[in-house]
């Protein structure tokens, strides 16, 4: 058995060996109640069947489920079909996974914000891709602080939602 070496591995794989990278814009591809068609070779690179996986994670992630069909176009490149559904049965549950959604949404915000600050945004140029290579990262954004209240009332606000909707009000269903 041959192991590789350091620079074989780098060589090979790139400089980053390890670790995991958000590499797909899954806030912008899982939208509730919507289809969403993805291209191989321009919105993902890997195999449908590769994919698949990462989108049923991506949905569980988000607080919903996801179905995916896989179709042909007429020029030989496969489709992806994704549906997303967001979260439970309850209200809550729903309510729950939006602000997950809302979250999500606000980083894309902060992150874009911080790009067209440091110059790596582009919006007059549509096929502009953020970040084409790791050279060209914007520093990581700075999250704000959130003060000792703010902490306990976001405790607070997780607990009462949890708690509504291990008991929620209402008939029994």
């Amino acid at each position: 058995m041959h192991y590789l070496t350091e620079e074989e591995a780098a060589e090979l794989y790139g400089s980053e060996t390890r670790g995991a990278t958000k590499k797909y814009p899954w806030g912008k591809w899982l939208q509730d109640g919507l289809v969403t068609p993805l291209v191989q070779g321009e919105d993902f690179d890997c195999t449908p069947e590769t994919l698949r996986p990462q989108i049923y994670n991506a949905a569980r992630r988000m607080g919903g489920k996801a179905s995916v069909q896989f179709k042909q176009r007429a020029d030989g490149k496969s489709v992806i079909l994704i549906r997303f559904k967001l979260g439970g049965t309850t209200k809550l549950q729903r309510e729950y996974a939006l602000k997950k959604i809302e979250r999500e949404h606000e980083h894309i915000r902060r992150v874009e914000e911080a790009a067209r600050e440091e110059g790596y945004f582009n919006e007059d140029d549509p096929d502009f891709d953020l970040f084409p290579d790791k050279a060209t990262q914007p520093a990581p954004v700075e999250v704000e602080k959130l003060s000792d209240e703010q902490k306990e009332a976001r405790r607070e606000e997780r607990e009462d939602i949890a708690q509504r909707i291990r008991n929620p009000i209402g008939p029994p269903s």
